[in-house]
């Protein structure tokens, strides 16, 4: 395996890695803006 190829690879899991995270945040904050509406 080249060199390329590996850093092709490192780019595609970061990239899932990082819309994973940014779906975890987007859970968290709706989860957080919906607990405020309920106690307003």
């Amino acid at each position: 395996m080249t060199s390329s190829t590996k850093e092709k690879i490192l780019s595609k899991s970061l990239q899932n890695f990082d819309k994973s995270l940014l779906q975890i945040i987007n859970l968290y904050y709706n989860d957080q803006i919906f607990l405020k509406t309920i106690k307003l």
